[in-house]
């Protein structure tokens, strides 16, 4: 933490008000995410893989979308954009919480896959704009520290709101913020596009972003890691509701542990990590999710669960600031946007499949099997970055 106050004065003011805005919408949208799944489950009263669907369709919608509203915010700016996605996501909250119907949750992950990246995209292209290269390392771990102090604080507020009051008065808190946050925006944050990038043409940019094949190939492997680790978030919160008696308000406490580690490491780790091979520590990031996801199929009470959730914290820390940095250090400046919304995609696909994946082996097979297919989906990542790895050293 000494190094950390020692390196607050290197970055600009705008960075600091990405960081507290980070914070604040994570907080706000940590309230109902951690727990989306059995609220639609209760509210449809439908099984696993349907619900699960639900999230196939935010993924969907996300993939089809990004280039858009990643090139618009490349063209246009970044903050007009993060506006709207932050004012339309309020919307999508205050609605969501008196949807019973499946169909109606069917429309409405469909736009909240449009509009939920938009945030993030912007801020991670904003910090791409205003930080040198050389400091985007800690830059990105000090955002990574703002992700999840909203992580540690709001599935436990969330939690306890769903617990003790209920599941809709929780989605109208959780928009309410975000709506003030987007009027917070519009006042405190100054645009950091610069206008000459505002006039590059757009269809060599389209053709070269999926020509560069390093980065194609990192995203492939990074969605296969992502695959186990987004069960832990989404899935494992209603396999210990229903096989274990784990309610909400204890089943958040996972959440704040994962989430105060990274706030307490994160930074000390990346600043260790800087003069490692970056594909190297992808490697040892996607092995340790799919140790820490096998594990969970052989837990039975609850500090098991929280030691699985420790490790796959520790693949955290070095995977994920590892793969921003090295996407917005390859990306041409004129296209920050473009690159860390492909990267943004990728978490939405493993959103889509992850959850259909573990919901079907959870209804055809057993509920275990979901950390036992998850796990593997991480290994095979590991396997797809040692190759990016080897392929790169034999050239």
């Amino acid at each position: 933490m000494n190094n950390l106050r020692l390196n607050l004065n290197l970055f600009p003011k705008t960075y600091w008000l990405l960081f507290f805005g980070i914070l604040i919408s994570m907080t706000s949208v940590s309230f109902v995410w951690p727990f989306l799944t059995i609220y639609i489950s209760e509210q449809t009263q439908t099984n696993l893989t349907v619900t699960s669907l639900m999230f196939t369709l935010q993924a969907l919608a996300s993939i089809l979308s990004i280039n858009y509203t990643s090139t618009i915010m490349d063209v246009y700016g970044r903050k007009p954009m993060m506006v709207a996605g932050m004012a339309m996501n309020a919307i999508l909250l205050w609605i969501m919480s008196i949807t019973t119907s499946i169909h109606s949750w069917s429309v409405l992950m469909i736009f909240y896959g449009i509009i939920n990246p938009v945030f993030t995209v912007g801020a991670n292209a904003m910090v791409a704009d205003i930080i040198p290269k050389d400091l985007r390392p800690r830059a990105y771990a000090i955002f990574r520290i703002s992700i999840n102090l909203g992580i540690s604080i709001g599935p436990l507020m969330g939690g306890w709101l769903m617990t003790y009051n209920s599941s809709q008065f929780t989605f109208i808190i959780s928009g309410c913020v975000l709506l003030v946050l987007s009027l917070m925006l519009v006042i405190f944050i100054d645009e950091t596009l610069s206008i000459k990038l505002k006039k590059i043409d757009e269809e060599i940019n389209k053709i070269k972003i999926f020509s560069d094949k390093l980065f194609v190939k990192i995203l492939i492997a990074y969605t296969l890691s992502l695959i186990g680790f987004i069960q832990m978030f989404f899935l494992l919160p209603i396999y210990l509701k229903r096989h274990f008696q784990i309610l909400e308000d204890q089943s958040s406490i996972l959440f704040s542990v994962n989430a105060s580690i990274v706030i307490l490491l994160q930074y000390w780790i990346t600043k260790r990590c800087e003069k490692i091979n970056p594909l190297i520590l992808m490697i040892v990031g996607a092995l340790i999710y799919s140790v820490s996801i096998y594990s969970v199929a052989f837990n039975e009470v609850f500090y098991m669960f929280v030691l699985s959730m420790v490790l796959l914290t520790l693949g955290e820390l070095v995977i994920n600031p590892t793969i921003t940095t090295f996407v917005s250090n390859i990306a041409p400046d004129h296209m920050r946007a473009r690159y860390m919304g492909m990267l943004d995609m990728v978490f939405r696909a493993s959103l889509g499949i992850g959850p259909l994946i573990g919901g079907l082996a959870n209804d055809l097979f057993y509920p275990q099997m979901i950390w036992n297919v998850s796990g593997f989906a991480a290994f095979l990542g590991a396997v797809c970055f040692l190759w990016i790895h080897l392929s790169k050293k034999i050239r």
